[in-house]
């Protein structure tokens, strides 16, 4: 079960869901991860290549919202942008903060 987690400010819910991350401003093959939770103002993202990124990097995310949790009929990608706010290597794992709020986000596309 999602449970909220509000230590941050801003409820944070305990979601995976895929995320693709490319540094702005820079040449750089965009890297996969899984959120490890998520609030309207940030998230924790499981990534591999978390030592490619550097505290302050701004990064644009784009985030795949399964059917069962946005309720639309496909896959629903939504695209923002934020900075790199921590990196915890024990846990695999990058902090975001994004520049306006999720609701904010750009919807990219719909799959059919």
């Amino acid at each position: 079960m999602n449970r909220p987690n509000v230590l941050r400010g801003e409820p944070r819910v305990d979601v995976g869901f895929s995320v693709v991350l490319n540094k702005v401003g820079v040449h750089f093959l965009p890297q996969e991860g899984v959120t490890m939770n998520l609030s309207q103002n940030g998230a924790l993202i499981r990534i591999d290549s978390q030592m490619e990124f550097q505290i302050h990097d701004p990064v644009m995310l784009t985030l795949s919202i399964p059917t069962s949790f946005s309720g639309h009929d496909s896959t629903v990608f939504l695209r923002g942008t934020g900075v790199i706010m921590r990196i915890d290597s024990a846990k695999g794992a990058i902090a975001t903060q994004f520049d306006s709020s999720l609701r904010n986000f750009n919807l990219i596309q719909e799959t059919r």
